[in-house]
């Protein structure tokens, strides 16, 4: 059975080669697929918690998006070493077959449906970036705001995803002819994810603590 979590004692990986195989061809045609339960349950309530008790500041990326991002620098670093860890690289590289991708880095946002909180359609097209990764964050089921991934050229929708269960990821293809957003979040419940990129030729996360020890 497929299991790919990150856990207090590191990446967490049990799969057969047929099934890293049957993600690679999926990704390929959609290019974008789901992590179940990427983060484990009980650090994911651990990291819940220190963020309901954290400060969010309004936060613009250039008129693309407007939200909120979280400024506890703690809950942030553990996220990095989380996501950061080289098996789960590797396993990373193995679905998307970017061999070249050596880190990731990210922010935890939150969109409140009270609030002018926005996301237009951008490829993410900077800094090495690769490919996309948002992990779901929120204690509670929002609605909307739903990942669409679109060829630029024809604007046709070639994938579409309501990532609401907790703990869950999404991962997709950065190329320039690729787009993504979030729809409109409506209802009453903020959204809150932990959504950065996976780049090349960077200093990976891990050698970066190694210098400072």
């Amino acid at each position: 059975m497929l299991v790919i979590q990150l856990t207090r004692a590191g990446a967490f990986i049990s799969t057969a080669n047929d099934e890293v195989a049957q993600l690679r061809t999926r990704f390929a045609r959609e290019q974008c697929i789901l992590l179940p339960r990427l983060i484990e349950p009980d650090l994911l309530r651990t990291i819940q918690r220190r963020i309901d008790v954290s400060e969010f500041r309004p936060f613009d990326s250039d008129g693309i998006a407007h939200d909120s991002t979280l400024l506890d620098p703690l809950t942030i670093h553990l996220l990095f070493f989380l996501t950061n860890d080289p098996p789960f690289l590797q396993i990373v590289r193995e679905i998307t077959a970017c061999i070249e991708l050596d880190s990731f880095q990210g922010r935890v946002y939150r969109m409140d449906p009270a609030l002018p909180d926005t996301d237009s359609w951008h490829d993410d097209m900077s800094e090495n970036r690769m490919i996309g990764m948002s992990v779901n964050l929120s204690t509670t089921a929002f609605e909307g705001s739903r990942f669409q991934l679109r060829d630029r050229r024809s604007n046709q929708v070639l994938y579409e995803i309501a990532n609401t269960g907790s703990g869950d990821a999404i991962i997709f293809r950065l190329a320039a002819h690729l787009q993504h957003r979030n729809t409109e979040l409506t209802g009453s419940a903020p959204k809150t994810a932990f959504a950065g990129w996976f780049r090349s030729h960077q200093p990976g996360y891990y050698s970066g603590i190694r210098a400072r020890t």
